[in-house]
């Protein structure tokens, strides 16, 4: 009865690896394999300097206001590791090359909140909420994950409440695959608003009831 216990144990420990396993395709190809592979195949994958950058270019849009917030964000940054203050940003790179285009860096191993709901609705009916899949996923770290995303999250809304940013909704927030909050997009920041309005969104920073239910 014990070996047939332990079997049993065992068959269901693979189970969890698995099903832990496909709530991290979530995320995509993680950075590390994807890194691995291309350098595989690269005539330059020899070399020590070798480093894969994920970049996207942008035709069409001015990207200076968005330079201008991320050396903000970089600034904040800054202040928080000076103050040894532990919270999170994940500042990222973005060159305005001229009046219509630009470079800005990809984060990797990450997804949408937006896009994070809408995975889990269609392929992990069980898990209804972003409180779930943090327990569903981050079994062993949960309670270091949930520091992560609490400190990434009051450093958010300090930048948010500071730089009066709005348009904030789930489809320019991040979750990274070690539980921190990353915001994107800063096209209305101090005075600007979407046509006008400044009276668009009141709130000083994005703080909802999915974000509180993971913070217990």
């Amino acid at each position: 009865m014990g070996r047939d216990r332990d079997v049993e144990m065992k068959d269901v420990d693979k189970k969890s690896v698995a099903y832990i396993e496909k709530l991290g395709s979530i995320f995509g190809e993680r950075v590390d394999k994807m890194t691995e592979r291309l350098r595989a195949k690269s005539i330059f994958g020899g070399l020590k300097t070798w480093r894969l950058l994920h970049m996207m270019v942008k035709t069409g849009d001015n990207l200076k206001q968005e330079q201008f917030a991320l050396q903000l964000i970089t600034q904040f940054n800054y202040i928080f590791k000076l103050e040894s203050v532990k919270l999170l940003l994940t500042p990222y790179e973005v060159i305005s090359m001229g009046p219509d285009c630009g470079v800005m860096e990809m984060i990797r191993d990450t997804v949408t909140m937006d896009g994070l709901l809408k995975k889990l609705k269609e392929d992990h009916p069980r898990i209804h909420s972003i409180k779930e899949f943090f327990e569903a996923y981050y079994v062993e770290d949960l309670h270091k994950v949930k520091m992560r995303f609490t400190r990434s999250l009051a450093a958010y809304s300090l930048v948010m409440y500071f730089m009066q940013v709005k348009d904030r909704h789930n489809g320019n927030i991040l979750l990274d695959s070690q539980g921190h909050i990353i915001h994107l997009d800063w096209g209305f920041i101090f005075t600007s608003s979407p046509a006008g309005n400044m009276n668009f969104e009141k709130s000083p920073f994005k703080l909802t009831d999915e974000f509180v239910d993971v913070l217990n």
